[in-house]
């Protein structure tokens, strides 16, 4: 670990990615057997829900894999929220972001599941 705090985001081999981490803990949560990287738009959240000590990463409105942060404390930093890159702007995104969006409270299951449903629609109309 590199001693910085936050998140990031990725798609590595296809693979959607979390990297949530404190300073000191982290996880590295990443989709399994799925490959995203195959032309077509995906949903992506990602949940980090203190509260029950998991983060979730969601494509397409479906769970599709969770993790323990249990060691992870605070992710509180001074850093500017950036995104589709590093947060010094290196590391651009090659691509398209449609709505991204940021919550202050965890999101339910039933929540995502709309919010992907009504983001596709407004893409396929």
């Amino acid at each position: 670990d590199d001693g910085s705090v936050g998140y990031r985001l990725y798609l590595i081999s296809g693979k959607i990615a979390i990297f949530p981490r404190d300073g000191v803990d982290s996880l590295d949560l990443r989709t399994d057997d799925a490959i995203y990287q195959d032309g077509v738009l995906h949903h992506v959240a990602y949940v980090h829900d203190k509260t029950n000590d998991t983060a979730y990463i969601y494509v397409d409105g479906e769970q599709v894999k969770s993790g323990s942060i249990s060691d992870i404390d605070t992710l509180t930093n001074s850093d500017t929220l950036t995104v589709g890159a590093e947060s010094d702007g290196s590391a651009g995104v090659i691509g398209d972001l449609f709505k991204p969006r940021v919550f202050l409270s965890a999101l339910t299951p039933t929540q995502i599941k709309e919010m992907a449903r009504r983001d596709f629609k407004l893409i396929n109309n």
